[in-house]
């Protein structure tokens, strides 16, 4: 009796779980790792996290009144405001802060994407700007001066110092990227956006090696993020501030092109990806962990191995030739059954991304489609071999089960109990010379080891990978 639809999906899932992941061949296992470690792949990644973060966006709700706000301070502000000199005059920044301060009454923190250190050239007005920013010190965030002439470490160092103390906010302005694209699964720890969240400023010398943690960028702020212009108009800032009336403000450059980046939705300025950090932790963006991105992608290959299991044999039996002559159904067999199940499979695959990127949209909850391609892609070189192995005929789960992991292991644990203990050994085995019953125990711990032991590992350590 044929399996229900039902049933078929509990034996693909243990064949997808078992007999390629588990109990996987070398061959998968090594295309994986190989695919893993090429920068084809990372780039392949990166394009189908750019994918998501497009169709999230596009079942985004109506966007609300912006919480988070950039100040862009562009060619025009840089050359007319600032003289076009940096560092930036301390005594022009003292001024447009000021301005900032005074029109945006609802600010909780005003990050500053701009190094505002003492520089090696001594500015008479550095001091009034640090009095300045000690008067509020928790309205204020900062980024940890990247300045490493050895002249002038200590005295940055005690800058940084002093202030932090008094209760200035410090973090690294640093943007992890990969092919020129900013990172839109990870941030680093310590950055700007954690030292304006944090309950407290965190007095550190900032020097350590800052690591990476999940934490996606917001998608929405990345393409239609408010950015206010600074072209050197202070009243015009201010009018435009006080009609917004943001909670958190980032202040950056926008001149010149050293500090862009590109983005699914074109070229941005870092301080508008540090600003879409913060957008996304704001908005609860996050990453379901990896073994969970696991059970999705074995979910979808169980369905559609269920679906050809199904299906295939009876499209297969109604267009069966009934004469050898028949070459036009003999095509039809061999090539265009396996190609519709090609499409099949990839459409079902963007059906599925599209239903990710609207659950992302609604909760902000975030299941990477890119392994669940992978493992569409790796199945569809090695298990489905394009459509042509499709079909895997098990009567039910535990039927799966029996055959693909439970009776595979216990004959080689069977086979080296007997090459042990050859007076309870088969007759075929006590008919073998020593040296034979020696090489079948190697060889069965070997197949115990490479296909139970060392996969189930392998398994359990995904399962446990931080993002």
């Amino acid at each position: 009796m044929k399996p229900s639809l039902w049933r078929g999906f509990w034996a693909a899932w243990v064949d997808s779980l078992l007999v390629h992941t588990l109990r996987s061949s070398m061959l998968t296992g090594g295309v994986v790792m190989l695919m893993s470690s090429m920068g084809m792949w990372q780039y392949f990644a990166s394009s189908m996290h750019a994918h998501d973060a497009q169709r999230a966006v596009a079942h985004a709700p109506a966007v609300q009144q912006p919480r988070v706000v950039v100040i862009a301070i562009d060619d025009d502000g840089y050359n007319t405001f600032f003289g076009g000199k940096s560092p930036l005059n301390r005594g022009r920044v003292r001024h447009l802060l000021e301005v900032i301060q005074q029109n945006t009454p609802s600010a909780k923190r005003v990050v500053m994407d701009v190094d505002l250190s003492p520089g090696p050239v001594a500015d008479p007005w550095q001091e009034p700007l640090d009095r300045f920013l000690s008067q509020r010190p928790g309205l204020w965030t900062l980024p940890v001066s990247p300045n490493s002439v050895a002249a002038t470490a200590s005295e940055t160092s005690a800058w940084q110092q002093t202030l932090c103390k008094a209760g200035v906010r410090f973090g690294h302005p640093l943007v992890p990227n990969e092919f020129g694209y900013p990172r839109l699964t990870h941030q680093y720890n310590g950055n700007l956006t954690d030292a304006a969240l944090a309950d407290a400023p965190v007095c550190g010398e900032g020097t350590q090696s800052p690591t990476l943690s999940p934490r996606p960028l917001s998608p929405g702020f990345l393409k239609a993020g408010v950015v206010v212009p600074f072209s050197g108009d202070l009243a015009d800032l201010a009018d435009m501030l006080r009609t917004v009336d943001p909670e958190w403000v980032w202040v950056g450059a926008a001149w010149g092109s050293t500090d862009i980046f590109a983005t699914p939705f074109g070229d941005r300025y870092g301080v508008q990806v540090h600003a879409a950090s913060m957008a996304g932790r704001l908005e609860q963006q996050r990453m379901v962990p990896f073994w969970a991105q696991l059970l999705v992608a074995w979910f979808f290959l169980a369905l559609m191995t269920a679906l050809a299991t199904h299906w295939m044999p009876k499209v297969q039996a109604w267009m069966r030739p009934s004469h050898d002559s028949m070459s036009g159904h003999r095509f039809f067999g061999r090539a265009v059954l396996p190609l519709a199940f090609v499409v099949a499979v990839v459409a079902s695959l963007l059906v599925l991304c599209e239903c990710l990127a609207w659950v992302r949209a609604l909760t902000g909850v975030w299941v990477p489609s890119a392994t669940i391609a992978s493992g569409v892609l790796v199945y569809m070189l090695i298990v489905w071999v394009w459509g042509r192995e499709a079909v895997r005929p098990y009567e039910g789960g535990h039927h799966a089960w029996m055959v693909l992991f439970f009776k595979p292991m216990r004959d080689d644990l069977n086979s080296m109990a007997q090459c042990l203990r050859p007076d309870l050994a088969a007759k075929w085995l006590q008919a073998e010379p020593p040296y034979r019953r020696w090489l079948e125990f190697l060889l069965a711990t070997a197949s115990l080891l490479v296909q139970t032991v060392a996969p189930l590992v392998a398994v359990v350590a995904a399962f446990m990978r931080p993002l």
